[in-house]
């Protein structure tokens, strides 16, 4: 019995076979890739232009706690410039960019856009305290003035939030916010009284004095009535004894 043995011929490819593809298959490569080109510049052609405007910010950083109080508080600085950046998407600051809009905008221009917070971005240069904020729209009059209509919005909100209220306006708040909370408590208080049937001991009091009051004028009125009468029945007594010597 005769072995046969096979022997496994391998054909490695080399550079120049591949070469070979490419140059017999370069008409239907160069065709998709002109195909591709040709739909990527119609697809760029038929959609609108985007613009984006952007300004930026430095954030004083830390606040003072109250009116009595000067020194600074401040937080490390990822809590502080993530608090401003949320601060700056928020949708009370775009409330108020939405209403200082027509001041941003040219002479004579109204604009019925709104302002869309997802068009509002914002974020921060590295690891200082400046925060860039931008805004992108297919209008670049508007989109120039949505962004300084947020920044203005976010400097004023920044400032009244952290700016400590006046004396004057800070006891007439306390004053207002204790007068709440005590007529709060009263309620609370009478509601539970009359939900467990407790009687005020105080009120209770209260109720009795002036009960004992009324009580003691009209014995008053009854003791000068009974001095009268018995005053009335003596002297017709002494009339009758007069009468009886006589």
């Amino acid at each position: 019995m005769e072995r046969m043995e096979q022997i496994e011929v391998r054909k490695e490819s080399t550079v120049k076979d591949f070469l070979e593809v490419i140059f017999r298959r370069k008409w239907i490569i160069v065709g998709i890739v002109a195909v591709a080109l040709i739909v990527v510049a119609i697809l760029s052609m038929r959609q609108p232009a985007v613009y984006e405007s952007t300004a930026k910010v430095l954030v004083k950083r830390g606040e003072t706690p109250g009116v009595f109080d000067r020194n600074v508080r401040t937080l490390n600085w990822e809590e502080e410039i993530a608090s401003q950046i949320e601060m700056v998407k928020s949708q009370v600051v775009a409330d108020k960019a939405q209403e200082l809009l027509p001041r941003f905008l040219p002479a004579g221009r109204r604009s019925e856009r709104k302002i869309d917070l997802a068009r509002l971005n914002a974020g921060v240069v590295t690891t200082s305290n400046v925060i860039w904020v931008s805004y992108t729209s297919e209008d670049p009059v508007f989109c120039g003035a949505a962004v300084n209509a947020v920044v203005t919005a976010y400097q004023q909100y920044y400032t009244t939030f952290r700016t400590p209220p006046q004396m004057e306006d800070f006891f007439s708040g306390e004053i207002e916010r204790l007068k709440e909370e005590l007529e709060f408590w009263r309620a609370n208080k009478e509601k539970v009284l009359k939900q467990w049937s407790i009687i005020d001991i105080e009120d209770q009091r209260r109720s009795v004095l002036s009960r004992l009051d009324v009580y003691q004028g009209e014995l008053d009125k009854v003791v000068g009535e009974r001095m009268a009468k018995e005053a009335a029945i003596e002297r017709l007594e002494g009339l009758k004894a007069k009468d009886a010597e006589g």
